[in-house]
């Protein structure tokens, strides 16, 4: 729920925009749709969001943003055509735009809606990081870095027992302060322990098959007349909804790099087989894997666009021992690290 503070905010990004003028960008079928900032650094009741409203000037929604601190920022699209198409990206509750919320279009249209959607999230994206500055370092999420970080010691920052705190302005050979050496003469007593490799395991997503009956000889019905109904026994035919079936790639059987390139990523797939089928994408963090939201996928050797789903790439067609590379765009705020589903 927005606040009374918010929207005041909101209302002043409007008014006393940063460098007094919108942020524009033309956006297809939308015409220029307008960002209007208000950044002030010494104020930290900023709320760090930014809200969306079309023609009649009433906010849609909202969203906070960690790329920029102190600032409020409002997307406005007040063209007509801009206007009545985003009209039909509105429930009832006017409370989202979403392609779900359209009435009798075609899955076409749902996806086209999609990628306009995501293109106006790129807007707000890039203005922030622009008013952020480019001389900033980019700053990464890297997964599991807490692991080798070593552990704080408080006791480190005490002098220990009998240890000088200043220097004592004379030269001598003997060692001043905690003797923390060992005596050459000491004998060390230890048992090294074997270094064992971390075994790796590939998990897929989808379950192991439980146990139940081994698959045997199908009786023979014998002559005579027989009730109608399907025949148990297999046949050269498949089963219903056996042809549309669309192969997961599994790790199992291929090999996956991915890579951060330009705006996207680079993703190089390799199979000592011949395969096709959909490839899967997750996102890998600390706390587990996330699906992300794929919204172009080109095919580099073939030169040709993919048909992309949220977290799918369909169609990727994978020759015996032959590395196949793609281009990949991802709506993500921040720089992924992706992994292979299967």
């Amino acid at each position: 729920m927005m606040g009374l503070g918010s929207a005041l905010y909101f209302h002043k990004a409007i008014t006393n925009p940063y460098n007094g003028k919108p942020f524009t960008r033309n956006i297809r079928p939308l015409g220029d749709v307008k960002l209007f900032l208000h950044r002030d650094t010494k104020n930290k009741d900023m709320p760090d969001r930014w809200a969306t409203m079309r023609k009649p000037r009433i906010i849609v929604e909202h969203f906070g943003s960690g790329i920029l601190n102190r600032f409020a920022a409002v997307l406005i699209c007040d063209t007509d055509k801009g206007n009545q198409y985003l009209a039909q990206l509105e429930g009832p509750e006017h409370s989202r735009w979403h392609e779900e919320e359209t009435r009798q279009w075609t899955p076409q249209q749902k996806q086209e809606a999609h990628q306009i959607l995501a293109e106006l999230r790129r807007f707000v994206r890039e203005t922030l990081k622009e008013v952020r500055g480019a001389s900033m370092a980019e700053q990464q999420d890297i997964p599991f870095l807490g692991r080798y970080l070593p552990a704080e010691n408080e006791a480190d920052d005490e002098l220990a027992q009998g240890a000088a705190s200043r220097p004592t302005g004379t030269e001598s050979e003997d060692e001043s302060g905690v003797k923390r050496t060992r005596s050459k003469s000491e004998t060390v007593r230890g048992v090294a322990r074997k270094n064992v490799r971390p075994r790796v395991e590939v998990m897929d997503d989808v379950p192991a098959p439980g146990p139940g009956p081994e698959p045997g000889p199908f009786p023979d019905p014998g002559p005579g007349p027989h009730p109608p109904g399907p025949d148990p026994r297999p046949g050269p035919n498949p089963g219903p909804g056996d042809e549309d079936e669309i192969k997961i790639l599994s790790p199992r059987d291929v090999r996956f790099r991915a890579f951060r390139s330009g705006d996207g990523y680079r993703i190089v797939l390799q199979s000592d087989d011949e395969l096709s089928g959909r490839l899967k994408l997750r996102a890998v963090g600390e706390t587990g894997k996330f699906t992300v939201d794929v919204t172009e996928a080109l095919d580099e050797v073939e030169n040709k666009q993919l048909e992309v789903k949220p977290s799918m790439i369909d169609d990727v067609s994978l020759d015996a021992g032959v590395k196949k590379t793609l281009r990949v765009k991802i709506d993500s705020d921040t720089d992924l690290v992706l992994a292979m589903g299967g």
